[in-house]
């Protein structure tokens, strides 16, 4: 075997004849313009695979059916390979060869994984094929050779049988359901991900006869509902564009009994689809968001990598309205604001974090991402409105880094964010209240060598970040970071009340009824006088007793 290091003319037992790259000046675009892929040989007969003749096939034994392996394909091959002698075939010199079946030799067709005569003639052969392929030295090993058994300029032959291939773009492990590219954009290399709105239009056909057509229609990627042909998500995902336009068009096949019974035509039809991508935008849910609750729609690609910080100072456009067409909020001209001063509506502050600089997207939210209850209720905006945003970030100027801070300006910073995380709260923006006390935390989290007159100050602040943000937790249904957050709490100031409170409701939603007990008990002998931890007992004890019940009608089942 042939090494495919071209400064090592020795014999390589590791690698084979086909495996050395040959001269880098054949294109493969030299294929015979009469597209030798198509054409049918049958046994004995000659075709010219390369229009120059560099290439030729003569086929030895006939394959199966119609298809054959593509670009892309990995494929598996036993060959012998020889060296050309004038006016005879299959007599000269072997100087190569895997004929084990159980173990063929596998590679990606058309990567200049082999010399390009094999990347030139596998492609026009069928499953279970045999044939001579004939190469001339520009499609094999050219002037160099390769060393000692096949020499420069040498004509090859090699006896090749096909025996089977693995489709790049295949969607089913048994290979049945395809996805063949018929048009790509060039240079493409972007591809949607789950979320995504993606505009196509798709043709439905069964034995060449259209069934169903639909010229436009847009799609969630990864989230099909009862109108989506099958396989439709997954064939999304392989599509690629280069800026704001699609283009790309393939064929998806998706044959019985991938594909339920279509009526009017037999049971175990294949039924074939012709995708023509339009375009997607690029979609992402806010953090906090829950079922596309506010969702970021992306119109235009920001530059650079920074995003604007709380505390930053922004340069904005902006549209506020209702599906009604109600503006609520009209900055036309750049505006600027300072992030985190609860000037704007959640959903915009939100976003704002995720956009650079000239990025413009729009933003679609329920109308709990609006303004807080007081602004709300001025605006004229009901709690049924759904609210539209069309946010262009032009500038900004970002807010002093942490760590750019000492330890009295974190210090400093910590109360502010406090106040603000309390008043967003009071509001009604449990969101963005989270997002100050998660501030407070980050600006501590690395600092290990505070004086005592420091932790006497931070530790507070802390406490109540770690105590609030359970509260805010608690809103959002998110029990295990209310246990975590409580925990925190408890770590600073292990008679806290509200920490052992609120690490209880959390406990008691998990039904972790027995953690859920000792911390309210605990609590009630802190502050015996609290009607709402009487309340919260009485609640678990109900629970224990429903649990008990279940137990003990099980057991009674069981020893009957």
């Amino acid at each position: 075997m042939v090494s495919n290091d071209p400064f090592n003319n020795d014999v390589d037992e590791e690698t084979t004849a086909a495996n050395f790259e040959g001269p880098d000046d054949v294109e493969m675009e030299d294929l015979d313009e009469d597209n030798p892929v198509a054409k049918v040989a049958k046994v004995g007969q000659t075709i010219t695979v390369t229009k120059d003749g560099g290439v030729t096939k003569k086929v030895l034994a006939e394959g199966e059916g119609w298809e054959k392996p593509e670009n892309g394909d990995e494929v598996h091959v036993t060959y012998i390979g020889r060296l050309a002698e004038e006016g005879k075939e299959m007599a000269g010199p072997e100087f190569d060869r895997n004929d084990n079946r159980t173990n063929p030799f596998s590679f990606t067709l058309g990567k200049g994984q082999v010399i390009k005569g094999w990347d030139a003639a596998i492609p026009t052969m069928k499953k279970g094929e045999r044939a001579l392929i004939t190469i001339k030295p520009e499609y094999g090993y050219g002037a160099s050779g390769a060393g000692e058994k096949i020499p420069p300029n040498s004509t090859l032959e090699f006896e090749v049988e096909l025996i089977s291939w693995k489709n790049v773009n295949a969607l089913t492990k048994d290979g049945k359901v395809t996805l063949k590219f018929i048009k790509q954009v060039p240079g493409a290399w972007q591809q949607p991900k789950d979320g995504w709105e993606v505009s196509l239009g798709y043709t439905m056909k069964i034995n060449n006869e259209i069934v169903k057509r639909v010229d436009s229609t847009t799609m969630i990627v990864g989230s099909p509902d009862e109108t989506t042909p099958p396989f439709f998500m997954d064939a999304l995902k392989k599509f690629k564009k280069d800026g704001a336009s699609g283009g790309d068009v393939a064929v998806l096949t998706v044959p019985h009994p991938h594909h339920p019974p279509v009526p009017g035509f037999m049971e175990d039809a294949t039924v074939v689809y012709e995708l023509s991508i339009h375009g997607w935008t690029e979609v992402e849910e806010l953090e906090g968001s829950v079922g596309r609750s506010a969702v970021k729609r992306l119109l235009k690609e920001g530059s650079g990598w920074e995003k604007p910080k709380d505390g930053a100072t922004v340069q904005i456009k902006v549209k506020g309205s209702t599906p009604d067409g109600t503006v609520f909020l009209d900055c036309s001209e750049p505006t600027s604001f300072v992030l985190g001063q609860n000037e704007l509506p959640e959903a915009v502050e939100q976003v704002l974090t995720t956009m650079k600089k000239g990025e413009h997207a729009k933003v679609s939210a329920s109308s709990d991402w609006g303004y807080g209850a007081a602004l709300t209720k001025e605006k004229g905006l009901g709690q049924a409105h759904n609210l539209e945003f069309d946010i262009e970030l032009v500038d900004m100027t970002k807010a002093k880094d942490t760590y750019e801070m000492t330890k009295s300006e974190k210090i400093e910073k910590a109360k502010l964010y406090k106040e603000q995380g309390n008043a967003y709260f009071k509001d009604g923006k449990s969101r963005s209240a989270a997002r100050k006390y998660e501030a407070i935390v980050k600006l501590f989290q690395y600092e290990q060598n505070l004086s005592s007159e420091e932790k006497a100050q931070v530790d507070p602040i802390k406490f109540t970040a770690h105590l609030n943000l359970a509260a805010c937790y608690l809103k959002a249904d998110k029990f295990d970071k209310v246990i975590d957050e409580a925990s925190k709490a408890l770590s600073i100031s292990p008679t806290s009340v509200k920490a052992l409170y609120r690490r209880a409701q959390a406990h008691l939603k998990r039904v972790e009824l027995d953690f859920a007990k000792r911390d309210v008990e605990k609590a009630i002998e802190l502050d015996g006088a609290d009607g709402n931890l009487k309340i919260l007992q009485r609640q678990i004890q109900v629970e224990i007793k429903k649990y008990d019940e279940k137990d003990r009608k099980m057991y009674a089942k069981m020893f009957r």
